[in-house]
């Protein structure tokens, strides 16, 4: 039987892909699917040195890589795709209204695995505040305006933008003195995402510590 191809979306600044390629090329082979990574983003440049085949925060090195193809000037999928892969995007924190509009123009030709309205929704991490108006349990988040006045929550917790991968534009704050995260607050994202404040407890080396993260 004939493989079916399916698209992998990736960014261009990260397309040597990760440790995670192998393991989901051969469970698609399993279903007769074969994989085609392309770039949402072709008009991207690529990684400089320093960046190239790691993470956003630098810690994973990619391994088995299989460098993207660049399909036309918009990033269209390949011929005879009919569903695309929405995995390997880290790109967009940097600019989610191109990313989105991208998604915008690909989902009526092929099916995007997340949808389009999850896209939208789970790409700005204001849906944590749609999940507790749920009733579903989330990290205690505060989203601020960055010239809303706000006290730090504890003595251990983690400022970053609603918009954001990893460890991107996050900081961990632990002293007392709030002027560095107020600043943070301040700064915003590159697209004026407000960053948000979420409080986590738990257990680290066994003791109990207060996180905060969007």
């Amino acid at each position: 039987m004939q493989a079916r191809p399916v698209g992998v979306a990736v960014s261009a600044a990260f397309a040597d892909l990760d440790d995670d390629w192998p393991i989901l090329r051969a469970a698609l082979a399993a279903r007769a699917l074969e994989p085609i990574p392309f770039t949402w983003d072709p008009t991207q440049g690529a990684a400089s040195p320093a960046t190239r085949g790691r993470d956003l925060d630098g810690d994973r090195p990619r391994s088995d890589r299989a460098p993207a193809r660049r399909a036309g000037g918009r990033g269209d999928p390949p011929p005879g795709v009919e569903a695309v892969l929405v995995t390997y995007v880290w790109g967009y924190v940097s600019n989610r209204e191109a990313f989105l509009a991208w998604a915008e123009r690909t989902a009526p030709t092929a099916q995007l695995i997340n949808p389009l309205p999850v896209l939208r929704w789970n790409t700005d991490k204001t849906y944590l505040a749609d999940l507790d108006r749920a009733g579903i349990p989330t990290v205690p988040t505060t989203f601020l305006a960055p010239s809303q006045d706000w006290s730090p929550p504890s003595a251990d917790y983690v400022v970053k933008p609603t918009v954001g991968s990893s460890g991107w534009l996050a900081a961990r704050y632990v002293d007392a003195d709030a002027s560095a995260p107020r600043e943070h607050v301040a700064r915003r994202g590159p697209h004026g995402h407000a960053p948000a404040i979420p409080a986590l407890r738990g257990r680290r080396r066994g003791d109990r510590h207060a996180r905060l993260s969007p």
